[in-house]
């Protein structure tokens, strides 16, 4: 992994050096490794190295092939290597069995030129300069967490993993792009929206490439979930046995690693723990060992997941440590200084060091996680069942009473789990919520005027009672937020490590989105198909448990801050610039320091996190004299 930054001349203008070091500083972070450049009067490029794949120091970049005139970064690492390997195979001077991932990335290109990104599997970003065609390629994969900003302004393009190293340039302007933080701050951005939240910064979506040349630039998608096949077996069992199989491979390949030891964080829910059942025997095949970190915070029996972890553990002899978590919770002056650039957000804590300094203490540098198994596994948000019988199939009903019998619950009970209560909550209370914006957003603008519109289209395109469309929605576009995965991402790396996330696959999502929709949500129960597939894998408290939605953990955290956040809308860039109504938000803040609402917390933090970035970022204040 580790990150790339650089810049090419379009007109041939001569670019002075001292931006490329000044791109440099800003992401030094990145290279744990090392930073290796490569420069010409015309182009300038940065590479901040992270060998934590087998193969990754065999070839250093940037990667400059005098033959071809081509030049490569990449972000990130490949999977399905050897597939690829075997199709490139009859190229001309293969020599080395297992090349690194820049190599084969190179040779696809030569072999299949623009279309190499529809051969290409992992979690990566990179790109390619023809510097006799004065072309370039830049891709990012459809699923990961590997990032590219970039600015296309007169004669020059810039890119970078961050968005900050672009705001050193002094062609770049820190201007807002305030439509953008209005959706940022509603959670209505969509993965193919290439705007950023400067007006010159932009980011490459995941699945698509970006063509630049003389003539100007455009992207296009080169990879699309509704072109999934469809999967189709006789008995239901099929499907897990096939998921096995696929999870097997998937996670085998996302532990390959050139350290002896790696991490995760498990929680005792099933996706964490997949992982980690199939993960440790794929180290151990190769020597190598595995670390799990349980953050708790002390709750109920009832919702306490350390004794299924501790079962976990027992069963596997899986060496883990548990890490109360409430000492890391931010204050205001913490979370300015974790703000950064990239999103008008924050995070709410800080990851432990008692599990970043063991892991590295231990010999690691990579983490797994488990993010992706909801968005995967879960189902649609509308139960297939439900919206089957919406649709005049009434034969639901007599494989409803079927299954009932092998149930515990009461018929009314298990009916109105099944159908009544997803109705309300989809059909109706969902359908109310997203009709009205948010009060808090300042209206009588064009501003107010181009978002309503925005919000109305997206309200309307979430009405219809698809499943394939509302699962689309969650694997697709939530997966892509960029103020979650990206933000965890970046905390990792601030720390020398390198996060992976072996489920946001999109080997995955095509089978997801190739089976029956009933094979993830079946009369109540979700994640079937991976029950199915981890049977007699993981320990069957585990695979059967029903997960209890937790208490508010953040709810007392969530009230001081909103007491600290107070000052910052008194008076607000935000509201200064539009975009906002300052007297609601104290309003909201001051209610919710008395008398919280469970998940009102996300608004307010996030409107707090979007202050904290314009005053840092956008108008380049000091964030001094902030409470904590």
């Amino acid at each position: 992994m580790g990150g790339m930054c650089g810049i090419v001349s379009l007109d041939h203008t001569p670019i002075d050096p001292n931006l490329l070091t000044g791109m440099i500083e800003v992401m030094r972070y990145r290279g744990v490794d090392g930073v290796f450049s490569h420069f010409t009067p015309t182009t300038a490029f940065a590479h901040f190295a992270h060998h934590t794949t087998p193969t990754a120091y065999k070839t250093p970049q940037p990667l400059v092939d005098t033959a071809s005139g081509l030049i490569l970064m990449i972000d990130g690492r490949l999977s399905d290597r050897e597939a690829l390997i075997s199709r490139l195979r009859p190229t001309e001077g293969w020599s080395d069995p297992s090349p690194s991932d820049a190599d084969l990335i190179l040779r696809a290109y030569l072999k299949w030129g623009h279309d190499c990104p529809q051969h290409l599997v992992g979690d990566y970003a990179f790109i390619l300069w023809d510097a006799r065609a004065g072309e370039m390629l830049c891709v990012r994969a459809p699923f990961g967490i590997r990032a590219l900003h970039y600015c296309h302004k007169r004669h020059f393009f810039a890119f970078a993993t961050d968005a900050a190293p672009l705001l050193g340039l002094p062609w770049v302007s820190r201007e807002p792009d305030l439509l953008a933080v209005l959706k940022g701050l509603t959670a209505t951005q969509t993965e193919d929206d290439d705007t950023g939240f400067f007006k010159d910064i932009h980011w490459l979506p995941r699945g698509h490439t970006l063509h630049l040349s003389k003539k100007g630039s455009h992207h296009a998608a080169f990879w699309a979930p509704e072109l999934s096949p469809l999967i189709r077996y006789r008995e239901a069992d099929q499907y897990g046995e096939h998921l096995r199989h696929l999870l097997t491979t998937i996670i085998a390949e996302g532990v390959q690693s050139a350290q002896p030891t790696m991490g995760i964080m498990i929680s005792g829910g099933m996706d964490s723990t997949t992982i980690a059942a199939l993960a440790k025997p794929a180290l151990e095949a190769n020597g190598h060992k595995l670390i799990a970190y349980n953050y708790f915070k002390q709750a109920p029996p009832t919702y306490d997941e350390r004794p299924l972890v501790r079962l976990l553990m027992a069963e596997m002899s899986l060496e883990t440590r548990f890490i109360e978590i409430e000492p890391y919770f931010l204050s205001l002056a913490q979370m300015a200084e974790l703000t950064f650039a990239e999103m008008p957000s924050t995070t709410i804590m800080r990851l432990p060091t008692e599990s970043i300094e063991h892991l590295h203490k231990s010999g690691g540098q990579v983490m797994l996680a488990g993010y992706g198994g909801d968005y995967f596994f879960a189902g649609p948000s509308l139960p297939p069942h439900l919206y089957q019988l919406l649709r005049g199939d009434l034969g639901v009903l007599g494989r409803f009473l079927r299954a009932s019998g092998r149930r515990p619950e009461s018929l009314p009970k298990q009916f109105l789990g099944a159908f009544v209560k997803p109705l309300l909550e989809v059909g109706l209370r969902g359908r109310k919520a997203h009709a009205t914006l948010p009060v808090w957003i300042r209206s009588g603008s064009s501003l107010y005027s181009a978002f309503e519109a925005h919000w109305r289209a997206r309200w309307k395109a979430s009405r219809q009672f698809s499943p394939l469309r509302s699962l689309l929605n969650a694997v697709w576009q939530r997966s892509g937020m960029r103020d979650s995965l990206l933000l965890i991402e970046r905390l990792y790396a601030d720390q020398g490590l390198e996060l992976r996330l072996p489920l946001m696959d999109q080997r995955l999502a095509r089978f997801i989105l190739g089976i029956p929709p009933d094979q993830l949500y079946s009369f109540g129960e979700r994640k079937t198909v991976l029950r199915r597939a981890v049977k007699g894998l993981v320990p069957e408290a585990i695979r059967t448990h029903k997960k209890v939605p937790a208490p508010d953990y953040f709810q007392p955290w969530a009230q001081r801050m909103s007491r600290q956040c107070l000052p910052l809308f008194s008076p607000s860039r935000l509201d200064q610039m539009g975009v906002v109504d300052d007297a609601l938000i104290r309003d909201a803040l001051k209610h919710y320091a008395e008398a919280a609402e469970p998940g009102g917390y996300f608004y307010l933090h996030w409107l707090c996190g979007a202050e904290l970035w314009m005053r840092k970022w956008v108008k380049g204040e000091p964030l001094v004299n902030l409470p904590g």
